[in-house]
């Protein structure tokens, strides 16, 4: 009975947790390619059925570690291993619960402090809040670069100027792919722009603790590789 009751902590059934993770994420990625990242998040990554799988995963690997006594010295190297991916699902679940995740839309010469922040449940699908920031952002210009011959965009970025009053703080700061704002906890990235080429749209997060932990995890991944 004690055996029986043990599968949960079981190596097998850690690989069938990841093939059934991994069927899971390649049949959300089709559903994004064919109907869109709202539907993805609507009928797979925030569903309960999402949240089930990592907590079991979660259980599995901590179980492991103290059943099969993982922390002795002759076995530290596997210790790590599933240590790492304990903390990269606490942090994803820190992230899912206590971060954000938004937008904030900019024309040029305009102040914006308010990012519209997305809300998916499977009853009424996207519903929209608003966030007001402790600061707001100017864009002072936003470029648009395309291939030579072509109208296809090659590149795009913003030249933002930060104005926090409560800080008596003004810089400016460029962002473009792979160049992102960080300030005050929040994370800007280069999303997309507005039709006219007059205005940008940036991608805004803020998740400083469910980034930190996830770290951690990819940390230990890597020490495990060494």
């Amino acid at each position: 009975m004690i055996k029986r009751k043990l599968f949960l902590f079981a190596p097998w059934f850690m690989g069938v947790l990841f093939i059934v993770l991994a069927m899971s994420m390649a049949f959300a990625t089709f559903i994004e390619n064919d109907f869109g990242s709202v539907a993805a998040r609507r009928y797979m990554y925030n569903t309960k059925y999402f949240e089930i799988l990592f907590l079991l995963l979660a259980i599995n690997l901590i179980g492991q570690i103290f059943i099969l006594k993982l922390y002795v010295r002759k076995r530290i190297s596997i210790f790590i291993f599933h240590l790492a991916f304990v903390f990269m699902i606490i942090g994803a679940g820190i992230t899912r619960y206590f971060g954000f995740e938004g937008v904030i839309q900019i024309r040029e010469g305009e102040l914006e402090d308010k990012c519209i922040v997305r809300a998916t449940t499977n009853r009424n699908g996207d519903s929209k809040e608003f966030i007001v920031l402790p600061f707001s952002l100017k864009l002072d210009d936003f470029i648009l670069d395309r291939y030579p011959g072509s109208n296809s965009p090659s590149s795009y970025q913003s030249k933002i100027t930060v104005v926090d009053k409560a800080r008596f703080k003004e810089f400016s700061h460029e962002i473009y792919m792979n160049h992102i704002l960080k300030y005050r906890g929040y994370r800007f990235y280069q999303s997309s722009y507005d039709s006219d080429e007059k205005g940008t749209i940036l991608s805004v997060s803020k998740d400083v603790v469910g980034i930190i932990v996830t770290y951690i995890g990819y940390s230990f991944l890597f020490l495990f590789l060494i």
